[in-house]
């Protein structure tokens, strides 16, 4: 069923050229994370961080208990434990309860937590519930006596987390003024630190609550908190107010700002647009700020945003320059990383249209550094819970090329007709991207966007250079020469495009040693194989696709090489035809079409000859192909009974440039569907003899599109 899943995802992506539209599937959220970036990443993870404090907690209860419970019997009880359970009852079924119960103190702490825990999962309308709850905890924490020692700090915290329940914000700065800031505990520290910014930022203590949020990486509190400093009045209010030189709350609302207007202008939906009259002002009053601010201490940061502007109004020259003098003065990691990659931005963007070999290296240069750059920054663990989620903030220069610059590149590339280098970026981006955010046991199954961009865009002649070039890693421009080492092509999946293509061309001798290649262990993991595999292999078919009961569980004959047969049945019935004649070889050549028709992307084995499908795909080179095979069995026929299937054929074929002779349109006056026909369609003239002839053959007596053409002539 795994296979079944990721091949229905894959027949939903759409694939055209010299673009990629995907419907389905997950993608990392590129287009939601800041472009612009002169703070390190900050990105809270609610998954991530309630694994962070459940550690913790089993960790203290661990040690407390002297080591004798087993961490996954204490982490199993607060995944699946309530306060419910802290009795002789669900002693019997957890350990670590049974060794609770033993410690009078511990185990009231433990049942006034889980209370506490439990009230947080209720339903605000369910009041009183909330109301026990916290009266029950609270009047515990200041009855409790004879605290252990190692109790303290988190009964401290427990008092703080009662106070918020309550939103006594007084209490929770005082606990957190005399005595949470001591404690020893770095984890649990940070959470009380939490408790304490949520409780600045409720009193009208903003800037403190930024301070304590950029310390412990929060960025969705921070969000919330940059939203009381917009525009240029809030910087200068945010920037003006400090009192401390190293105060750097005001980068957060510079870097908020800066990418909200990059988000002005860029869509993800619509591409570039015309940003409106008023973020342009606020914008040239935010710039006068910046520049005003270029000779300070921190001048590298205020003329980053400065060129960040200038880059969202398309002034690339003015960027670029102030992007390389932060790049070469300024000593903070971070601000020289942002202004090398609006560097390369802006190259990207200003080069010239007709692009010289000095031009490519330095494109090629800045991208393999970038992707350097991206790679150094990705995290150890891609499969942990969630983790697609802060991706973008974790990995900022993969970001950037994924969102916007790789965009801009592969444009200009295309206009250089450089389509093998396109290919080429698709491909080592997506090693990185793939590791990100895909399940990698299933990144076999998963379309590659190189392999589409072949596919869709490539002649087979060209795709069949591109992975001679692969092959030898020897390219004929500067620019893939300079990338080229750095990929990983899967050349199995190569192999098995590159004859797809020659296939859907009518060059089966060709397509045979390429497809011969394919291994059994390959071809399992080919989600097309399920469709192949559960379709009946015969030709003597009609010229319309069968509804099939799909039987996925019938794994048989995953293995078998389709493709490789379908050619090979094809090279002998191509060697056939000068040995026949008359009406043996008009009817060789009408069981050739009705082959290539189920072949095509509109027939049964449509698998055959796609990838991936979408439902507004145009009919694939074999329905031409077919078409063209039915038009010479026309010359060679004198049986009139097989000349009215030939005529029925080339009425029933779609063609990629034509489509259709007839179509449904809708007719809003009296609401109904009503049959149109293109006169000008080369299929006319199989539509004037089926109707002249309709009544002779059961099929198209009956046909409803036939008939219909017949009736208004």
């Amino acid at each position: 069923m795994n296979k079944l899943f990721l091949f229905f995802w894959a027949i939903l992506v759409l694939i055209l050229p010299s673009k990629t539209l995907a419907c389905g599937g997950e993608a990392p959220e590129w287009y939601d994370a800041d472009l612009f970036r002169i703070v390190p990443s900050y990105s809270v993870n609610d998954a991530a961080y309630r694994n962070t404090s459940l550690n913790e907690t089993v960790d203290f209860w661990y040690n407390y208990l002297g080591k004798k419970v087993k961490r996954d019997d204490i982490l199993l009880f607060f995944r699946e434990g309530t306060s419910k359970d802290l009795s002789n009852e669900g002693a019997s079924a957890y350990p670590f309860v049974k060794a609770v119960m033993t410690q009078s103190f511990a185990l009231q702490y433990l049942r006034a937590c889980m209370l506490l825990e439990e009230d947080t999962r209720v339903e605000w309308g369910y009041r009183t519930r909330c109301s026990e709850c916290l009266t029950t905890c609270t009047q515990w924490t200041k009855t409790a006596q004879n605290v252990p020692e190692a109790f303290h700090y988190r009964m401290v915290f427990l008092k703080m987390r009662l106070a918020a329940n309550a939103k006594n914000y007084d209490e929770i700065l005082t606990l957190w003024n005399t005595q949470a800031q001591s404690c020893p505990n770095a984890a649990l520290l940070a959470r009380m630190n939490g408790y304490a910014a949520h409780a600045f930022f409720e009193k009208g203590e903003v800037r403190k609550a930024m301070q304590i949020y950029a310390e412990l990486g929060d960025r969705f509190s921070l969000d919330v908190c940059i939203s009381s400093f917009v525009g240029e009045k809030g910087i200068r209010a945010l920037y003006d107010s400090r009192t401390d030189a190293n105060d750097k709350t005001w980068y957060y609302a510079l870097q908020d700002y800066c990418n909200y207007c990059w988000e002005s202008r860029y869509s993800y939906y619509e591409g570039e647009m015309e940003i409106d009259k008023e973020t342009k002002k606020d914008m040239e009053r935010v710039r006068q700020l910046c520049q005003s601010h270029h000779g300070d201490a921190e001048g590298a940061v205020w003329m980053s945003a400065t060129a960040w502007l200038y880059l969202c109004e398309s002034n690339y020259g003015e960027a670029y320059e102030l992007a390389y003098r932060v790049h070469e003065t300024s000593s903070d990691a971070v601000v020289k990383q942002n202004a090398f990659r609006m560097m390369c931005f802006a190259s990207i963007c200003n080069a010239p249209m007709k692009a010289d070999n000095a031009t490519l290296t330095r494109i090629a240069n800045d991208y393999v550094k970038l992707m350097e750059l991206a790679n150094k920054e990705l995290p150890i663990d891609h499969n942990q819970p969630n983790m697609h989620k802060p991706i973008a903030d974790l990995c900022p220069n993969l970001c950037f090329v994924e969102a916007a610059y790789k965009d801009k590149l592969t444009k200009y590339l295309d206009s250089q007709k450089l389509f093998a280098a396109h290919a080429l970026v698709d491909n080592l981006s997506e090693q990185l991207t793939r590791n990100t955010w895909f399940d990698l046991s299933d990144a076999e199954f998963i379309p590659s966007e190189m392999e589409g961009f072949v596919d869709a865009t490539m002649s087979s002649e060209e795709a069949e250079a591109f992975m001679e070039m692969v092959t030898k890693k020897k390219a004929n421009d500067v620019f893939s020469q300079a990338i080229i080492k750095r990929t990983k092509v899967d050349m199995m999946r190569l192999t098995d495009i590159v004859g797809t293509k020659l296939m859907r061309d009518g060059k089966y001798g060709k397509a045979l040693g390429y497809l011969e290649k394919l291994t059994p262990k390959y071809l399992k993991t080919r989600p097309y194989q399920a469709y192949l595999a559960n379709r009946e292999m015969k030709w003597n078919k009609p010229f319309f696709r069968t509804q099939y009961q799909e039987d996925w569980d019938n794994e048989v004959s995953y293995g078998e090489n389709y493709k490789l047969n379908f050619c090979r049945d094809m090279v002998q019935r191509i060697n056939a035809l000068p040995t026949l004649s008359g009406n043996e070889l008009a009817k060789a050549e009408y069981e050739m079409a009705m082959l290539m028709f189920q072949a095509s992307n509109k027939g049964d084995l449509f698998a055959l000859s796609e990838f991936y499908m979408s439902i507004c795909d145009e009919p694939n080179k074999f329905c031409d192909q077919a078409l063209v095979q039915l038009r010479n069995a026309l010359k060679h026929v004198t049986a009139e009974s097989l000349r009215h299937k030939i005529y029925y054929g080339i009425a029933s074929m779609p063609t990629s440039q034509n489509g259709l002779f007839w179509d449904l349109k809708y007719d809003w006056h009296d609401d109904q569907f009503h049959y149109a026909f293109n006169l000008f369609h080369p299929s006319r003239d199989a539509f004037e003899y089926l109707a002249r002839h309709r009544t002779e053959d059961p099929v198209t007596a009956n046909c409803d599109v036939i008939k219909r053409y017949a009736a208004i002539k």
